[in-house]
């Protein structure tokens, strides 16, 4: 069986081992590879995933964060059993495309990479729950997210991608959608239908409007559309019973819908940077007296 040269940290029926150069700390408790669930390469100076890896057939959490790899390899993939996988500022550029093998993934983390493309198979990873793709330079979302019924989680914040696929009305399960920060300029259909959404963040894109019928978000808390370029809200807005917290600062309104007035759980109000008249101003401060914090 191969060993990885590189410390290891290995969770085995609740104990942690640690390994290094074929030693481990607990000669009583024979080193395995069928044994392993855990290995934690964290800040290694990895340039690839550790050679041997997939002699670790029951391995089901791995953390390779702050490394230098440059790519997810079908040696990888190979690890069904995985349920965590975490490359968070690595450079990887490239996934295999066999990562729909993964049908035990959980949670997928891959922040501060240099990913551009996303293999179309990552969205057949049916039991994916988070998955953060954030700080990368991805171009879009991958156009089939038929298996991400179960996501409850997507960042994608601080990337390149220009178009939220149709094909988002499959996350059925989703509470927290984060968007931001990329040059999106329309908002499709499908994402209204997402009436499990908790957060939505779409702030700094490009988007010019927001069609009434985002009232159907109705658990919705969280509505983050700063530093677009709208000029108006829906009037539906006044159906998000459960917001309480708006931004739409940095977009070019003249004024609100008098319906706010109807969103009881709205604490916090950010308007900075808009185009309301100070007639406009005083309004909406008369009009919702009773948000707690209202900054223009």
């Amino acid at each position: 069986m191969k060993k990885a040269l590189l410390l290891l940290l290995v969770l085995m029926s609740g104990l942690v081992i640690v390994a290094q150069n074929n030693v481990h700390t607990s000669p009583n408790q024979p080193f395995e590879a069928d044994s392993i669930f855990k290995a934690d390469y964290t800040k290694k100076a990895l340039r690839a995933i550790p050679e041997g890896i997939s002699d670790f057939i029951n391995l089901q959490e791995l953390i390779l964060k702050d490394n230098h790899i440059t790519e997810i390899n079908s040696e990888l993939c190979a690890l069904s059993h995985l349920k965590v996988i975490d490359l968070y500022e690595n450079e990887v550029v490239s996934i295999d495309t066999n990562i729909n093998q993964l049908q035990q993934l959980e949670v997928l983390h891959l922040g501060r990479n240099k990913i551009e493309t996303l293999p179309e198979q990552i969205g057949e990873l049916s039991q994916l729950k988070f998955f953060y793709i954030s700080e990368n330079a991805l171009v879009k979302l991958p156009s089939n997210l038929s298996g991400w019924t179960r996501l409850e989680l997507l960042e994608a914040y601080q990337n390149k991608i220009d178009s939220i696929p149709e094909d988002i009305e499959n996350l059925k399960s989703i509470k927290t959608l984060n968007l931001g920060y990329n040059n999106i300029k329309a908002i499709p259909e499908g994402l209204y239908t997402l009436t499990t959404l908790l957060n939505l963040y779409l702030e700094q894109n490009q988007i010019t409007a927001i069609d009434e019928a985002i009232g159907d978000l109705k658990q919705l808390k969280v509505l983050s559309l700063a530093g677009n370029q709208l000029t108006e809200l829906p009037k539906s807005i006044k159906k998000l019973k459960a917001l309480e917290l708006l931004i739409v600062s940095q977009n070019q309104l003249t004024k609100l819908p008098k319906s706010l007035k109807k969103l009881k759980q709205l604490s916090t109000l950010i308007l900075v940077d808009n185009n309301f008249s100070e007639e406009e101003k005083e309004r909406i401060k008369e009009q919702l007296k009773g948000v707690n914090v209202i900054r223009f």
